[in-house]
């Protein structure tokens, strides 16, 4: 689907091109590269308006704090080894889960969301003992032949 030229979720972004090359060419590289690394150099980046609107989205959805899941989690995604936070101003708010054992996984999420597959979540310690198996080499089961 195309992007609307007047479209508010996004502006344009900072790509360098505008700029001719100098009579120094080590230097105009240089530049690039560093536009690249920055994570700019695209056409249009999201505008703030767009960011708003997405983390609007994300708060209501399945991955926000408001849901019988969170409801019932022993722990906050902020507080779990698999919470991966995002950068910027969104990462104060979301991150992405990286436990392959829930739902979430490889979903955006925020800081109050739960889910029982928190890592902190371990597996109850055994006060028995289990019994040792018990080898019978008295008969033969003519059943499995």
């Amino acid at each position: 689907m195309p992007t609307p030229d007047n479209d508010p979720r996004v502006e344009p972004g900072y790509t360098a091109a505008d700029q001719p090359p100098d009579a120094d060419p080590a230097e105009w590289a240089i530049t690039r590269a560093l536009v690249a690394e920055l994570g700019l150099g695209r056409e249009r980046v999201l505008s703030p308006f767009g960011r708003d609107e997405a983390a609007e989205r994300w708060i209501a959805g399945a991955g926000g704090p408001d849901n019988p899941m969170t409801a019932q989690a022993p722990g906050l995604c902020e507080t779990c080894a698999y919470f991966v936070a995002l950068t910027g101003p969104v990462g104060r708010v979301f991150g992405v889960c990286a436990n392959e054992y829930t739902p979430s996984d490889g979903q955006v999420v925020s800081r109050e969301h739960g889910c029982g597959a928190h890592s902190d979540v371990t597996e109850p310690a055994r006060t028995e003992q289990p019994l040792q198996p018990v080898w019978d080499t008295m008969t033969v089961d003519f059943g499995l032949f």
